[in-house]
Order: structure tokens, then sequence, then C-alpha cells
């Protein structure tokens, strides 16, 4: 989006509401819905680039993306979904799967092709896989 189409964009929605005052702005990042955000310019494109970077401060915004809220696991860098599944081996614990490019954390393939989960249980693939995609809590 250009700065143009920005401004546009919030001109169109600047009075409303039945007090047509000038409204406040508010963000949804992922899951979460920041209220009042505090944004700063981090830098400008003045090269090469065009493009304004813009920050949202503070230490309870989620930049990027979060757990999916339904299983807790981050999405893959591919953009798939992840599942935490247990391995077919008779002794075989828990792995972490991307549905999309099938990579995945704690998974192994033993000599009779069977699926192999390498955690105890599905808390530790959960955090595994998370920490895998970047997230930090």
């Amino acid at each position: 989006m250009t700065t143009t189409k920005l401004i546009e964009l919030l001109r169109q929605y600047e009075f409303g509401g039945a007090t047509r005052r000038p409204r406040e702005i508010s963000f949804t990042v992922g899951n979460k819905f920041i209220s009042v955000p505090d944004i700063s310019v981090d830098g400008t494109g003045d090269g090469l680039f065009t493009e304004i970077c813009l920050s949202l401060h503070g230490d309870d915004y989620p930049i990027g993306p979060v757990p999916d809220p339904d299983t807790g696991l981050m999405p893959c860098g591919c953009g798939g979904k992840a599942t935490i599944k247990r391995g077919d081996a008779a002794y075989s614990g828990y792995f972490a799967m991307c549905s999309g490019c099938e990579c995945a954390v704690g998974f192994d393939r033993k000599e009779d092709n069977r699926a192999f989960g390498e955690f105890p249980d599905e808390e530790q693939t959960k955090t595994t896989w998370n920490t895998a995609m970047g997230y930090k809590p």
C-alpha cells in the first residue's frame, strides 16, 4: 500500500460516528487487538527503495505471526498449517509436521519405514515447533 492510498483510506473514515470527531486508530496483529498503538517511523527508503518502515512499540505487541488459537502451533514458514501427530512405531512419541511442505520437527523414519516421533508429549512438541518457527512467547 502506498502512503497516498493509506492517507485516502484514513481520510475516508477520519470523521465518523455520532460525534463527527476524529477517530482513534487501533490495530489487529495476528490474534491480538492493540487499542492505542505507539507508532514511529524506523526509516525511509530514500535510495533505491521508496518504502516507509513503521514500527509498533511496546512489550505486549506480537509482531509477526502468532500461534493458531485452536492448535497453539505457529504457521510454517511456507504458510502451511502444522499439526501434531503420533508416530506409528509401537514405542513412538510425538512430532509436528506442516501440511503444506511436510517439514517436521521430531520426526524420523525407521528401517521398516514406520514414522517415529521423538518427543514424549504434545506440549514439548508444540514448544519445539513454535521455537523452530521463530516464536518467542
